[in-house]
């Protein structure tokens, strides 16, 4: 019997091909892979980082192990920081084959915070995901695509952006609103700057103070949805795609309607705090749904059916 105890207690740890045998009164009961485990993080390391603003920092890192890392823009990580926290992150870069991704990350808590002040090039970190429903990338083909970000609503959008730019002649007209307070918080400058010169992509941009009297697109003092009326798309052959501020969304959604755009060809991004990511803590409800797993890209008219979501 002692030695019959020994062997289980044995095979209920990890052995070397990183499977764990788990034990039910004395007897083995099932085998599952590590990997299996929605709760164990893979490995990313951090490969760079660049300041955009005073407060927002771009970090680029690289998954690795467990197999190929894919993503559908509008997804979402969680990050693990060791010795600190988890928290989760838009993907602001485009699907690459090469496992590398980006975040674009406004210092406001804990996590981010540690990130600001010690992430370094080489560093190691856990993530956990791609979780969440995206951005429709395969709906946009052959029609405009109109993007309206408040503040750091940028970062997810162009996820998708870049992505479409890689495939430049399968999408109409791209026209880009862009809503900050003051010019210091527009991020990926010298980005909006090229694009906007290059004409690949139409920007509008909204200050609530200063100027940009030095930069090649339209800007005006106001709200981002004051551009709305203004913009050539097509709103019977159009997509437009929304994150910001929640007090954004009805605003811009009355201006789309008003333009002709169709409820079934608006997108909004519902971003709540989230932490399982798998739909199991209840912590991202919104109404009936949870924002981790059916969303948090939601379509107009689910939107809408949701308790205070917008």
């Amino acid at each position: 019997m002692c030695g019959m105890r020994t062997m289980h207690l044995f095979l209920s740890r990890r052995d070397r091909r990183g499977e764990r045998l788990q034990t039910f009164n004395g007897g083995v009961r099932e085998m599952t892979r590590i990997s299996d485990n929605p709760y164990v993080p893979r490995k990313a390391v951090l490969l760079s980082r660049k300041e955009l603003s005073p407060t927002c920092t771009l970090y680029r890192f690289r998954g690795e192990g467990r197999g190929p890392f894919s993503f559908t823009p509008g997804q979402f990580l969680l990050l693990t920081v060791p010795g600190v926290g988890e928290a989760p992150f838009s993907i602001s870069s485009a699907p690459s084959e090469d496992g590398t991704f980006e975040f674009c990350i406004k210092r406001v808590g804990r996590v981010t915070d540690h990130l600001h002040r010690s992430a370094r090039e080489g560093d190691v970190f856990g993530i956990r995901g791609p979780y969440g429903r995206g951005f429709p990338v395969e709906e946009m083909k052959g029609k405009d695509v109109l993007f309206i970000a408040g503040g750091i609503g940028y970062a997810p959008l162009r996820s998708v952006l870049l992505h479409l730019l890689k495939e430049r002649e399968s999408v109409g007209q791209i026209s880009f609103l862009y809503g900050v307070n003051t010019p210091v918080e527009l991020i990926f400058r010298d980005e909006v700057r090229e694009q906007a010169e290059a004409g690949t992509v139409h920007y509008w941009i909204s200050l609530m103070e200063g100027d940009l009297d030095d930069f090649p697109a339209p800007w005006s003092r106001g709200l981002v949805t004051d551009f709305i009326p203004r913009v050539p798309a097509d709103p019977e052959n159009a997509i437009a795609l929304l994150v910001g501020p929640p007090v954004m969304y009805r605003t811009a959604v009355e201006k789309l309607f008003e333009k002709g755009f169709r409820e079934e060809n608006i997108f909004l991004s519902l971003e709540r705090r989230m932490e399982c990511g798998i739909g199991k803590c209840g912590h991202c409800a919104i109404g009936y749904r949870y924002t981790c797993v059916h969303g948090p890209v939601f379509p107009y008219f689910e939107a809408i059916t949701l308790t205070e979501a917008i």
